[in-house]
């Protein structure tokens, strides 16, 4: 369920429309707090997300 999530938080994150990498902006802090506070094993995704969005 996490993963569709993650990949097209991703995809609207990569967008030139800077609207729509706000949006996925706002959810940094959620995100944060879950890669911290989950098991490193089933937080891959956020964790891809994260390098993603730090990357680009």
């Amino acid at each position: 369920m996490l993963e569709p999530v993650c990949h097209q938080l991703f995809e609207l994150y990569r967008s030139s429309e800077n609207c729509l990498r706000r949006f996925t902006l706002q959810f940094l802090p959620e995100l944060m707090w879950v890669y911290l506070r989950r098991d490193r094993h089933s937080s891959g995704c956020i964790e891809a997300l994260l390098l993603g969005i730090y990357n680009l």
